[in-house]
């Protein structure tokens, strides 16, 4: 292989890695925001404006959430930084195999650009594991407070009927008896003597 075509190929592929540097470190940034703001946005929101922790039920859900959600932004950070360090191992192989014409440089693995695909795979899959982790942990807690809800408005709604039909009853008035006075009792007549039995009392009172 002649060395223009070799330096032409050379120059291709450093141009290639080079938009990809750019684009990577542009992107870094971005990479952090976006999977701090998901995660910490949903969950925080959630505890601040749904539930509160005290009251929350498979907090151990919202905690794996949270882990998951900070390992996958170290293992992004640490993929761009294992990819940019990839990039100039791939171009000192490149420059090698290219220009010097070592054969070998071909066939040496480069160590970086495997660890970016590791890490890259963590990120994602811990990213996921996050979201259903607060999948579960919302769905959770929704269902919980929907139960509550329902349970203290049929405990209101029973004391509600309990006062209905369980309140005092009016006393009924009882009915007073009038009974008629006790009657006066009439004089009974002296029986009226005959003049015989009269004449007769006086003479007996005169003797």
């Amino acid at each position: 292989m002649s060395d223009d075509i070799r330096q032409k190929m050379y120059d291709e592929l450093r141009d290639e890695l080079y938009k990809r540097e750019l684009s990577n470190s542009e992107s870094f940034d971005k990479a952090i925001l976006s999977l701090s703001s998901a995660g910490l946005a949903i969950s925080l929101t959630f505890i601040k404006s749904i539930v509160s922790i005290d009251s929350a039920i498979f907090v151990y859900w919202l905690y794996a959430s949270w882990v998951c959600f900070g390992v996958a932004i170290i293992s992004t950070v640490l993929s761009l930084m294992s990819s940019q360090r990839g990039m100039k191992r791939q171009l000192e192989l490149a420059e090698r195999y290219y220009i010097e014409g070592d054969e070998q440089a071909f066939d040496e693995p480069n160590i970086y650009a495997k660890m970016t695909e590791v890490l890259n795979l963590v990120s994602g899959t811990l990213f996921i594991g996050a979201i259903v982790a607060v999948i579960v942990f919302s769905v959770a807690n929704f269902n919980n407070k929907y139960l509550i809800s329902n349970s203290e408005v049929n405990g209101m709604s029973g004391e509600k009927k309990e006062l209905a039909t369980n309140g005092q009853s009016v006393p009924k008035m009882q009915k007073v008896s009038f009974k008629d006075g006790a009657s006066v009792p009439a004089m009974q007549k002296v029986p009226k003597q005959s003049q015989g039995d009269s004449g007769k009392a006086n003479t007996d009172s005169g003797k």
